[in-house]
């Protein structure tokens, strides 16, 4: 009996039983996270293991600074699968365009004009219609049309790293805003029942303010909100019929999340609206960026870390914008997705591997505003350890700077690289963390040319939330 007196949920959603020994192997290897279900011969019902005394001297390292940054959500769905709209590869489109009537007209056009240069020579009237510009002056005009522009000099350095909050729930995403007078503030879950905001000094991380909040239920999202002269603090709990439920804020705020039969929204106490019809069964979070006028940005993972990222745009009001999409990416595992939006383009990133061998690496999928990506391409970050948690801001139209969690021989580390429009990195890498700290995950934050890394530290018993400044010019 002692052999199986233990059964457990692991974090791919399927019950399992054994003893104490191989229990705690699963928590070690991430098997079991601290929200999963655990029961015994010995215990009346099931309790997170999080709350199993037998388990916590087990959970060192803390799952923080793994791939998967949230817990899943497993649903039982009734439906059968719905279908998914994939990207369309361009080898499909060309051919489709070679059975159009394009050449056709095209070969109509070079006829006629044969015919009539042989009469008048109508070629050159088309040539230099634009009488009223010089040959070189049109030349000129041609070339500034097209060139491309200067290359992005913009570089980031980062001051000292320090201690903002303790302690920090790890399976709530931190969010941060700006709320004038250079002053930056950072929502997030102190523990599963009580959320937190603190305002910042951008350039000098002295705190200004903050406040507490607690909650009967588990919390799912903490957001910095600027009303007034003030922040108040937007707290997101498990909600009936909408696990892990995230508040879009504006006009008319609603909430998302998933639901039995999709991914729904529900504004006030009305029930939840399906937007996506979906049958995976294990969903992470949905994560969500907002454009002022594009709308919202989702992204989420369907599947387990062996399924697929899925994304899609909501309008300004919740509406159904697109479909949800499917980039290409091969691959065996894949983590977290993050959407980040600048004014002109839309940007997805995960961490991935294309084999069990391979190391976790970094993948981008770009598109215009208002569209999903076709397909992620690998971030070239040159030689590492494994990368995951990649996090992103925009430098308006010219790039973006990039974060992410490195995995090296005396823990993680927190790292930063600015990125062209390109997606192509720009200078070197830095490392904001401090040193000899197991850091990871996080957000990062800019206006103007000040920037803060916000991200959290293992000590091994809880996590802690650290802020590094950076100054980029």
């Amino acid at each position: 009996m002692a052999e199986n007196q233990w059964r457990w949920i692991g974090t791919d959603g399927f019950e399992y039983t054994g003893n104490l020994e191989k229990l705690q192997a699963a928590v070690r290897d991430g098997g079991v996270s601290p929200t999963c279900m655990v029961s015994s011969t010995l215990m009346e019902g099931w309790l997170p293991a999080s709350e199993v005394p037998e388990l916590g001297a087990h959970d060192a390292p803390l799952p923080a600074f793994k791939v998967e940054d949230e817990a899943p959500t497993m649903r039982d769905n009734p439906l059968p699968e719905p279908p998914l709209i994939e990207p369309e590869p361009p080898t499909a489109r060309r051919g489709a365009a070679k059975g159009s009537s394009a050449p056709w007209v095209m070969a109509v056009v070079v006829l006629g004009l044969a015919v009539l240069g042989a009469i008048g020579g109508v070629s050159l009237w088309l040539a230099r219609r634009p009488q009223a510009m010089p040959r070189a002056s049109a030349s000129a005009a041609a070339s500034a049309a097209v060139a491309p522009p200067p290359p992005l000099s913009r570089t980031c350095a980062a001051g000292r790293a320090r201690l903002i909050s303790k302690p920090a729930y790890g399976k709530v995403p931190l969010e941060v805003a700006a709320v004038g007078q250079g002053r930056v503030a950072v929502g997030f879950a102190r523990t599963r029942a009580e959320a937190e905001v603190v305002v910042l000094a951008a350039e000098s991380l002295d705190e200004h303010s903050k406040k507490r909040q607690p909650s009967k239920a588990t919390v799912t999202g903490a957001q910095p909100l600027l009303r007034g002269d003030g922040v108040e603090l937007v707290l997101d709990t498990e909600e009936s019929n909408l696990a892990d439920a995230r508040t879009i804020l504006g006009d008319d705020p609603l909430r998302i999340g998933a639901a039995p039969r999709g991914i729904a929204r529900r504004a006030g106490d009305s029930e939840p609206d399906v937007i996506w019809p979906l049958n995976e069964r294990e969903l992470t979070p949905v994560r969500v960026e907002s454009h002022p006028t594009a709308g919202h940005f989702v992204a989420l993972r369907a599947g387990g870390q062996s399924g697929k990222v899925l994304a899609g745009w909501l309008g300004r009001n919740g509406e159904k914008s697109t479909d949800l999409v499917a980039p290409e990416l091969p691959k065996v595992a894949v983590g977290t997705p993050t959407p980040v939006v600048s004014r002109g383009s839309a940007l997805i990133l995960v961490a991935a591997k294309a084999s069990d061998s391979d190391d976790y690496q970094l993948f981008a999928g770009k598109s215009p505003v208002g569209k999903v990506p076709e397909r992620f391409a690998p971030v070239a970050l040159g030689p590492g350890g494994a990368r995951i948690s990649p996090a992103a801001v925009a430098l308006g139209d010219r790039g973006w700077l990039l974060q992410w969690t490195e995995r090296t021989p005396a823990g993680h580390v927190v790292k930063l690289r600015v990125l062209d429009e390109a997606l192509a990195p720009v200078g070197e890498a830095i490392a904001v963390s401090p040193q000899g700290a197991d850091a990871g995950q996080g957000r990062v934050w800019l206006e103007g040319d000040r920037a803060v890394s916000f991200f959290l530290v293992s000590t091994g018993e809880q996590h802690e939330l650290w802020a590094a400044p950076l100054s980029c010019k």
